[in-house]
């Protein structure tokens, strides 16, 4: 096993507690991502304030940038179109996910899809994802020579705010059914 530090919850509305916890291998469908950064967002502060119940003690911060360093059994597969589909392993290719930002700088080119990684090979495959996110004032627009713009430009503070507001609802909504 592994041993790692972190901030561990254990008593709501409390500080939070810096550990060494043991790290078991990642189980089938799941990932391990070693961090190079973490903090905590909006809804662990929720969570830590005893705002959506849960079992303690417990680990909090998904707002996170790292690689992959380990994958359960199991773990493939991205979705155009809604319809997930398997990404063979090919020797010297690599793929890459498009997210919504290189969607409108392309003017639609380039396709924003959901993702996931499951891989059922049976053998180990590495997976190194990189997020690279524009500056909080930047204002977004289709790229010069991508034709007629198919998108209004938008300010990408505004539209992270739309998108962890978004997020913070979702959380709300299914706290609220269980």
């Amino acid at each position: 096993m592994t041993r790692i530090k972190a901030a561990v919850a254990h008593a709501f509305g409390q500080p939070l507690s810096i550990e060494e916890v043991e790290l078991a291998q990642p189980k089938s469908g799941e990932v391990e991502v070693t961090l190079d950064a973490c903090a905590i967002c909006h809804s662990d502060i929720t969570y830590l304030d005893g705002g959506w119940g849960g079992s303690l003690p417990a680990v909090y911060g998904h707002e996170a940038a790292g690689r992959i360093s380990r994958l359960g059994d199991g773990v493939t597969g991205l979705t155009p179109n809604g319809n997930w589909i398997d990404v063979p392993k090919i020797d010297g290719t690599f793929v890459v996910n498009i997210g919504d930002m290189l969607n409108r700088l392309s003017n639609g080119f380039l396709k924003s899809t959901p993702h996931r990684v499951i891989n059922r090979s049976g053998s180990e495959r590495y997976s190194i994802p990189f997020f690279f996110d524009p500056h909080v004032n930047t204002i977004i627009e289709p790229l010069r020579g991508t034709g007629e713009p198919n998108f209004e430009p938008i300010h990408f503070g505004d539209f992270l705010r739309n998108e962890l507001g978004s997020s913070y609802e979702s959380h709300k909504k299914i706290s609220n059914k269980t």
